[in-house]
Formats: C-alpha cells, structure tokens, sequence
C-alpha cells in the first residue's frame, strides 16, 4: 500500500457538493419511477417509506440496511429481466483478500461485488463499499472508513478510474465519490423521511454503465487460471505504428493487448496516481465479423476469450496518469524525443476521452470530452470534515475504536475549486529492466553513461528533467528494436554555448559506434524552457541565493555549506509535513510482487518532494526523488522559489551511482549488511536536512578525504564497492560536484561541465576492461 498516510493524503481535499445527486445520481426518469413502483410492493416499505429500527448498535442495522439496498437491487433487474443482479453483502472483517497488508480501518460493513465474479471475493473485485453508523453525528467517522476502503479499492484495481460510496449514519444516507482530486459527498438523504428520493439516488448508481461508475473502458478482465483477474487493453492499431496499421483498423479498430507485469502502481486516491504497465499484443484469431456464428463484436470476443491464448513476443509499456492541465503532457515532449540516443521511446499518447453528449468521436474535437476531474462553481466544505484525523478513537491494542459524535451541517462556502485533473495514457515502445539488476559494474556503467547522454541532449534542447534518479534510468536487454536517428546538419537551440555542447555531444556519440544500454525515462517533471530561458539558470527570487548566472550563461555554483538547511514546515501539531513518497516506477520488467524487503538489495530512492503542499500551503519548488536531489535543491526552503539548473541533474547521476554501489547485494544471499542499511536509510530519509548533511558529507570526504569515503564504500563488504574503477570513479564525481574552493570548475557551461562527466565514466570503463 501507498506509504503515505492517508490523514495527509486527503486532508483538504474534502468536499460538499449540494448539487451531487442531481450531478451524478439523476439517471432516466421513468425507470427510476418505475423501480420506486415496485419497492413499494415490498413489505419492507411500510407507509410508503422505508423503516428502519432506532437501535444502540450499529451493527443491528445491517439486516435492514442489506434488505433495502438489495430489494431496490432486485427492482431494477427484474425491470430489465436480467437473470442475476448486484447483492449488497454483509462480510466479516478480514474475509475479502488482499494483496497488501491494510489498515484495520479497511472494514466495510457492507460490499458490492462484480456479481461476474461473485465466487472470488477480493479486493480486486469489489465494486462499492458501504458504511453503517449508528448515530447522523458519525458521518466523518463513516467517510473515514470509506476512504480506506477506496484506497484499497485503487490498489487493487488498476482500471477504476473513480469510484462511488455510500455512507447511513441513522436514518441518513450520503453518497461519496472519490476521484483523483480528493473526496465529494452529498447532503444527507433521510432514508425514512425521503423515501422515495433515496430509492431513486441508489437505482441510479446501481443503472450507471461500468465507464459511469469508475471504470476504464479500454480495458476488460476474466479470470485467470491462477484464480485471479487478468487484464486486457485495446488501443487504436495506429497507437502501435505498425505497417498495415490502416488495413487492419479497417476489420477492427482496436488492437487486443494483454496486461503482463504491473511495473509501477502509485497507490494513492489524490494526486497523479501513476500507472505504469507492460503490455503484449494478444495474437489475433482467424475470425471473421458477420459470419454467421459471430454476427457482433460481443460474441466473437466471447469465442476469441474461450480459446487458447498465445501472445506475440514484442512488448510495450502504457503509462497512465492524472496530467496537471496547467502543464504541457509528458507525452509532447516524448514525441519530440524520438530517435535521442539514451532516452525512452515514445510510440503514442493521447488524454482519454469519456461519453459526451456532443455526439464528438475524437477528444480533439471538444474540450469537455476528455475525462478530468469534475470541477464546479458552488461547492463548500465543512471546517469539522475537512479531513478525516479524530474521526476515530483507540479503545485497545486489538484494533478496537469507537467512532466520535462530531457535527458536521455546517458548511461554508469554497473560495477556490478543487485541483483540475486530466486522465491521460502513454505508449512507449522500449522496455528494460531496473538499473539495480546490471550484471556486473560494466553495464551498471554503461547504463548510467547513456542516461547521461540522454540528458546531455534534453539540455542541449533546452529541457530539464528534474527528476533524475536510478528508478528512473532503465538497462535495455539486447536485441531489442531500436529506431536511433540522431539529427544531423544545423543546431537549431538558440545560443552559441548550446551549440557548442551540442557540437561536442555528437562528437562522443561518434565514438560510441554502439546502441544504448540505458535509458532515461519518467518526464512527469520535466520543465520546458522558452527561448529567452536558459538551463543554465540557478537562481532564487528570494533573499536566499542558489546560484547565478552571469552574460555569457556561465552559471555560477554556491560554495557546498555545512551550515543546516532552512527548518521544514510543520502543521499545527508541530509536526514535519509527510513528504511525498515515490515507489520508482520506471518502465522496467519487473513484478510487482518480487518487492524486497530492507535488508535485501533494494529499490531505492522511494521518497519524493512534494509538488505541492494541501491548498492552505505555498508551493514547493523543490523538485525530484530526494535520494538523488541535488544538495542545492535540498537547501531551499518550502514556498521559496528555485530555478532548477541543469547541474542539479547533473548532480543527480553522482547520487545514482553512489547509491547503486551502497545497495548492492552479491548472489546468491543479497542480503544487505547493517552499515549498507544504514547509509541508504540516511538518502532515503523523510527529513530533507538529514539526507543534505550526509550527502555534504559524502561529497566533502570524497574532495578532502578520499580514504574515508573508500572506507564507507567498503564497510557494505559487496563486490561493487570493492570494485576499483566504480569507487575510483565515484571519488572523481564527488570531488568534481564538491567544488569547495572558487575554481574553474564553479563556473561553467553545458559545453564544459556534461565532458568532464563523461570523461570519468569512460575513463572508469576503459579501467574495467583492463586485464
């Protein structure tokens, strides 16, 4: 499950949305007139309303609850003479399987399966959850447990897009939505009272179509012969750039492709929620559409579901995320990417589009077809349920909580919406396998090297990636198709120091005469820069100053300090703000179910800096995975305003290689040692202070005191940090970024400081393949 905790993950990003049922509730008036006619027929419906028992146990009110919900389940089905239909279930706590350990407050009272597979009841499976509370006052208690069930529900499922909730505190019922911009409910519902309106409320979401209720259409599941869902995608043939493309769109339009590794899933409810997946293309059956034993798409793909899968050896990567509008899509600059030695390779992208009543086919065709989260002029919120912390109290060490009567009416009206999210997909056709696995120093090397090439030319293009690090840098295995084409002729990026780092670039891609063995991927943060922009830039708008930069675009590097970087933010409890964490999610073949544990070699660089703090706080500017940031980034303070300079990146791959050498494991035990453990949990640490004081310490012992780092290189007693080229190598860099005196070397361009880098990498290999 997502490290962070969800007390901060949806603080202030809670929401009252009067209008919610008339938004998203309202379906087709006559079949919920219809399904109201004949819930009254039930002897549950006393006085044409709904009775519910006034009882002192909240648990008492699940036969009741379970009654009502599913005989207005059965209404609806028998209107559409379906043969099954939807069951609310009552479950004992820790009886839905899981995948992950989770909270003891993931308990729902009441669940809804996919009834397609009401035989597997899992978390994967589950399609809404319901929470019962005894008193109206418990409401914030109740969307507390319903946003650990969602979180559950998001890490499970890597096809929902949003999900709905219900909670009756009472004789109240609320409707809750969660999306990727945090939580909306309704205003309470009485059940007894309004009848008739929360009848119709819950027919309307039991009637909406899977893509209405939170699921992603491109995808579909069955059940695999392992007992547990596999997924498919379908993209458009024209997404797989394949020759034919065109012919075959013509027979079918959509290309099959099936889900074989989860490389990366954020597991968050708020926020980007990165999923990144390995897909391969499911070999086409001979079948032909309109013969006479499949005259629709829906039987053929039955047939097709039923027989033997066999799948094509070639592999892709989707990547799907909640883009910030306000920023261009990682997928246009990817597009401008293709052919760059060292950098992931783009094949598609697009925002995915949801039903419009526009009659539109394409989402360029209309701004509101895209799927984003919803934004509205009128919502509030409540000051008492503005987050979900007190909801609940410890009464023992068994789990054990009671709920707390907390008022919740009174709303006040948002001054600012909610954050704008936009659902987008990339397709990239390169896929590798994790820095970490290298087979020996050699490729760890290599792989390194032509991630920095790759950055060498984004800089030369005047982009930065901000968010180097060694999850996001990927050993490609041989023999996979590459489509290489570095532009010739003129430079065409502006100043003359750029051309000469680009005249210079070329000139070491000649001597290569080889494909890459890494690759840099993951531009979630890259910043693209105008023409009168420079990525030379380091410097603050503060009274705090990172850098400078003279006339000539020389940037100037501050001296490294050991005075303590500025004080973290706290909230009001005095207490340091979580900072983000990142499960590296490069696009590498990788299980998701082979996670390490500390002691093992690891994944590293697993925290990362916030982009932006809940909406009372001022932006941080500081950028990237904090393992691997630059010690400058590490010295600005929350909502002070930092440029990002192209020797922060630069930087970046010191780090990486620091921390690819400290979490090495030789087989056959790869077991980590306490001193390996210990210096890794120092890059990985929560507190930005701590992670700068250790890395000034590495840096200053690598300038001044190159023993001492040999030294702690060799107390982690693995065969990489034995190894003479990579510690050597790693003294070189660290002595190069250190810059303590005021030499040369502080002030420089691209053209300079990317060949001084270069140079120790290959002067380190042509050390390895010495006899």
């Amino acid at each position: 499950m997502s490290p962070i905790p969800l007390e901060h993950e949806i603080r202030d990003h809670i929401f009252c949305d009067p209008s919610f049922v008339e938004r998203f509730l309202s379906g087709d008036k006559d079949k919920l007139r219809a399904v109201v006619q004949r819930c009254h027929k039930s002897p549950l419906f006393n006085k044409r309303r709904w009775t519910l028992p006034k009882l002192k146990q909240g648990s008492r009110l699940y036969p009741p609850i379970v009654r009502v919900l599913n005989t207005i389940a059965e209404a609806i089905h028998v209107g559409l003479c379906l043969r099954t239909h939807d069951s609310f279930l009552h479950r004992s706590p820790g009886t839905i399987k899981s995948d992950f350990e989770l909270s003891f407050l993931t308990d729902p009272d009441l669940v809804l399966f996919d009834n397609k597979y009401e035989q597997q009841e899992h978390w994967e499976t589950v399609r809404m959850t319901v929470r019962v509370k005894r008193l109206k006052s418990h409401l914030k208690a109740a969307i507390a447990g319903l946003a650990f069930d969602a979180r559950a529900i998001f890490a499970h499922q890597i096809h929902r897009r949003h999900l709905y909730a219900l909670a009756i505190c009472g004789t109240e019922a609320t409707f809750v939505r969660f999306d990727r911009a945090g939580v909306l409910y309704s205003t309470p519902i009485d059940v007894s009272r309004d009848s008739g309106g929360f009848t119709k409320a819950v027919a309307a979401l039991l009637l909406m179509d899977n893509e209405a209720f939170g699921y992603d259409p491109i995808f579909s599941t069955k059940m695999g012969s392992d007992g547990r869902l596999d997924y498919y995608v379908e993209l458009p043939h024209s997404a797989l750039d394949e020759p034919g493309s065109l012919a075959r769109a013509a027979k079918s339009p959509d290309v099959r492709l099936k889900v074989t590794e989860v490389l990366c899933h954020r597991q968050d409810i708020v926020g980007r929620a990165t999923i990144v997946l390995r897909l391969q293309k499911v070999k086409v059956l001979d079948v032909q559409l309109g013969s006479p034993a499949f005259r629709t798409r829906g039987q053929k793909r039955k047939f097709e579901e039923s027989q033997p899968e066999d799948l094509h050896d070639v592999s892709f990567v989707l990547k799907l995320i909640w883009r910030d509008p306000s920023q261009e899509s990682e997928g246009e600059v990817l597009k401008e990417l293709v052919g760059i030695y060292g950098l992931v390779q783009y094949a598609w992208h697009g925002d995915a589009s949801r039903a419009c009543r526009r009659g539109c086919f394409a989402s360029s065709l209309c701004g509101r077809c895209v799927d984003e989260t919803p934004r509205f002029d009128e919502m509030f919120v409540c000051q008492n349920l503005s987050n979900i912390q007190g909801a609940v109290q410890m009464t023992g060490n068994e789990g054990e909580y009671t709920c707390e009567a907390i008022n919740t009416k009174k709303l006040e009206r948002m001054t600012q919406g909610r954050r704008r999210r936009i659902y987008s997909r990339i397709l990239l056709s390169s896929v590798g396998k994790m820095l970490w696995a290298a087979e020996g120093p050699k490729e760890l090397l290599m792989g390194i090297l032509d991630a920095l090439m790759g950055c060498w030319h984004l800089v030369n293009m005047n982009i930065l990636h901000r968010d180097i690090s060694g999850g996001n840098i990927m050993l490609l295995p041989p023999g996979q198709k590459l489509r290489w084409h570095e532009r010739k002729g003129p430079f065409e990026h502006g100043t003359e120091n750029l051309t000469d780092s680009n005249c210079k670039l070329r000139e070491y891609l000649d001597r290569f005469d080889r494909n890459p063995t890494g690759m840099l991927s993951d531009f979630d943060m890259y910043q693209q820069l105008s023409d009168g922009e420079s990525s030379f830039s380091a410097s603050s708008e503060s009274g705090y100053s990172t850098g400078s930069v003279d006339d000539a675009g020389v940037v100037h590097r501050p001296r490294i300090s050991l005075a303590p970087s500025p004080e973290e933010t706290r909230d009001e409890n005095g207490i340091p703000h979580a900072k983000r964490r990142k499960t590296e999610c490069s696009y590498v073949a990788v299980s998701s179910k082979s996670l390490k544990t500390d002691r093992v070699a690891r994944v590293p660089g697993r925290h990362r800096a916030p982009r932006h703090g809940p909406s009372t706080e001022e932006v941080d500017y500081r950028v990237g995975t904090i393992a691997f940031m630059s010690i400058n980034v590490l010295n600005v303070a929350p909502g002070e305003q930092y440029e990002h300079s192209f020797m922060d990146d630069l930087e970046s791959f010191f780090w990486v290689l620091l921390y690819a050498m400290l979490g090495h494991a030789d087989p056959p035990v790869k077991i980590l040692n306490p001193a390996a453990v210990g210096m890794l949990d120092r890059l990985d640490d929560d507190d930005m202070s701590r992670v700068r004081a250790f890395k000034v310490e590495c840096l200053v012992q690598c300038s001044r005191l190159p023993e001492e780092m040999i030294k702690k290189l060799r107390s982690t007693e693995n065969s990489w940090a034995y190894n003479e080229a990579l510690s050597q190598a790693l003294i070189r860099l660290g002595s190069f970024f250190c810059d303590e005196d005021d030499t040369p070397l502080s002030q420089m361009t691209s053209a300079d400081a990317f060949p001084k880098v270069v140079d120790i990498f290959l002067e380190a290999l042509q050390e390895l393949d010495q006899p």
